[in-house]
């Protein structure tokens, strides 16, 4: 129960760095380009932490939503130490531009990040800086 404080306390603390403005290309192919945040980069202990964006070519309805999105804004937060990953606040944005949802994620939910995968590519650079 105090593990679960202490990283509630320090994603609380991770995400006042939210939405700055450096973002850089981390991949991409025909249907998405994602960006992270240089200037998020959080690091307490062994949690790490950064914003990720997800640009979609083409708005489409995502599983979960009744409108199409343009963009997902993600807190992306891993534990270096034991190779785990969870996902925090996720902000959706319409073809408009505008806001269509803020869902705080489960920050708590530790999973085990996929070898060779986005997430596993992210968490060796977030991770190493």
């Amino acid at each position: 129960m105090l593990k679960k404080g202490v990283i509630c306390a320090a994603l609380l603390s991770m995400s006042m760095t939210a939405f700055a403005e450096n973002w850089k290309v981390f991949e991409w192919n025909n249907d998405t380009v994602l960006r992270y945040d240089t200037e998020s980069i959080t690091h307490n202990g062994k949690i790490t932490a950064t914003w990720v964006s997800a640009t979609f070519a083409q708005p489409a309805v995502r599983p979960g939503y009744s409108v199409p999105l343009t963009k997902q804004v993600s807190h992306w937060i891993y534990n270096c130490a034991d190779k785990t990953t969870a996902i925090g606040q996720v902000v959706s944005y319409g073809t408009d531009g505008n806001q269509v949802d803020s869902n705080p994620g489960d920050p708590n939910d530790f999973r085990s990040v996929t070898p060779h995968s986005v997430a596993d590519a992210m968490m060796r650079t977030v991770c190493s800086r």
